[in-house]
């Protein structure tokens, strides 16, 4: 597992990643930067400024508040609601506090960076 920091202008939230291919090479590209809109009411969807290897995606039934997925193989994908899904993602992590995301949901769009914990990785 990987501790990662995600830092808007006012505020910063602790994630774990979970420790796969695919976040292995985020972490090693970090810091970047992702804007993220919000879409559906329901996520906040950016694009990744990283070219990433074709994974395999996985139906994941239900999406939980606070979980952070891999969409089409480009979009970080941040979810604020609990809900029933038949879309297919990868499972990169979640933040450490689920209720911290509430402070993320009002803004339409909202600029994050993501960085190592340095404090808490290997």
């Amino acid at each position: 597992m990987f501790d990662v920091l995600l830092e808007t202008t006012d505020r910063t939230y602790e994630a774990v990643f979970y420790e796969n291919e695919l976040t292995e090479i985020l972490v090693d590209a970090m810091p970047f930067t992702i804007d993220l809109r919000d879409f559906m009411g329901q996520e906040k969807v950016g694009s990744i400024p990283i070219k990433l290897p074709s994974l395999k995606a996985q139906q994941v039934g239900t999406v939980e508040k606070g979980h952070l997925y891999l969409w089409a193989n480009t979009d970080l994908v941040l979810f604020y609601k609990t809900f029933d899904t038949t879309y297919s993602y990868v499972n990169i992590g979640y933040f450490k506090n689920a209720k911290e995301v509430d402070a993320l949901v009002s803004a339409t769009e909202i600029t994050v960076i993501l960085r190592k914990n340095f404090n808490l990785n290997r």
